[in-house]
């Protein structure tokens, strides 16, 4: 088994308390998303040291290598409880990934602010600006974390995108963005990552994939398949149960006066005599440009996920070794199609010496 360390620290991020005589540990991330970790122990010697945002710390070492932070990610302590059972106290820590800070964070702006009417701005540029008028140098004080997160000034990448978001949660905005700027061709994905010397975080955005393209096209691609042998508990399917295949977005105004925009999937409508699938969703915007990117960003969300779990095994592809989450990677499937997957989500549990991967990967479409 690989080997781990794990490390309780304070809101600060100095060192407190050695966590590594751990019974089970269960870590995971999700592209995009707020994931998080659980520590169960019969260690019970921290418990009044215990508060909301000390920051955990997996190190992990592979064949020996030298440790890295697992995930890249810092974790936030935000629930534990301590049980007994058979003459046996018992404890268990469950702490939240960076994204949680995104996650609490609402744009706090009324409309037709600098703040919030962004109009013909690159979408990694607008996360950027976003997230630093709503959580870094631009907030008001209270508000403002550019003491601990780093936010860049990145060069524009994609398509330029219009965004009217006032009173809009920043996580849903962020997953709007997102989807506006793959429906128009470049992938986006953004992360809280963490350096553990200078116990700063920082804001970091990518294109395409979140990690490392070793797909289809890379010249060193990382392949899966049944018949490799490095692929068990594999789980195919397509769902269309929350597909969007019409969209109208409804901007300022009333009545028939009101702003509108339709955008329709011609092709998943003609799919089926009832593949129309309506969605009505309410904007401030007020041009029909920004109307049309909201109807973008709701119609790439609500496209049939395919998927694609499984247990990737360490049979010649090792994770954290040969590849990592966030990848694109090559699956092949069970008609003996591949396909360019992003390793879209993972869960590594950690128990009696024992290492469990489980991936859910996700097709690039």
């Amino acid at each position: 088994m690989n080997n781990y360390e794990l490390w309780l620290c304070d809101q600060q991020g100095y060192r407190l308390k050695n966590l590594t005589h751990f019974t089970r540990l269960e870590y995971g991330r999700k592209l995009n998303q707020v994931s998080f970790c659980k520590i169960n122990t019969n260690d019970l010697s921290f418990w009044g040291l215990l508060q909301k945002d000390l920051r955990l710390l997996i190190l992990k070492s592979v064949d020996g290598g030298t440790p890295f932070l697992a995930g890249d990610c810092c974790w936030f302590t935000r629930a534990w409880q301590r049980t007994f059972n058979d003459g046996v106290m018992s404890m268990e820590l469950t702490a939240a990934s960076p994204n949680y800070l995104i996650k609490g964070r609402e744009i706090l702006y009324a409309a037709d602010t600098t703040q919030t009417k962004k109009t013909n701005i690159a979408p990694n540029v607008l996360l950027t600006d976003i997230i630093r008028e709503n959580m870094g140098s631009s907030a008001i004080s209270g508000r403002n974390l550019s003491s601990y997160i780093t936010i860049g000034s990145p060069s524009p990448i994609g398509t330029v995108i219009n965004k009217s978001c006032a009173w809009k949660e920043l996580e849903g905005t962020f997953e709007e963005i997102c989807a506006t700027a793959t429906a128009n061709g470049i992938p986006l994905f953004y992360d809280i990552t963490y350096n553990y010397n200078t116990r700063l975080f920082s804001f970091e955005i990518f294109q395409h994939q979140r990690g490392t393209d070793r797909g289809l096209t890379s010249s060193t691609p990382v392949i899966f398949s049944t018949e490799m042998g490095n692929i068990n508990n594999v789980v195919e399917g397509i769902d269309y149960i929350d597909e969007i295949t019409a969209v109208a977005a409804l901007g300022k105004g009333e009545g028939v006066n009101r702003a509108t925009y339709e955008l329709t999937n011609s092709t998943e409508i003609a799919a089926s005599m009832f593949g129309r699938r309506e969605r009505t969703i309410n904007s401030n915007a007020d041009t029909p440009d920004q109307l049309q990117d909201e109807a973008k960003a709701a119609l790439e969300t609500g496209k049939a996920k395919f998927t694609f779990t499984a247990d990737l095994l360490d049979v010649g592809t090792k994770f954290d070794k040969h590849y990592f989450w966030g990848d694109k990677v090559v699956v092949v499937n069970f008609d003996k199609q591949p396909f360019d997957c992003y390793i879209d989500g993972y869960t590594m549990t950690i128990e009696n010496g024992k290492e469990s991967l489980k991936t859910i990967t996700r097709i690039v479409q």
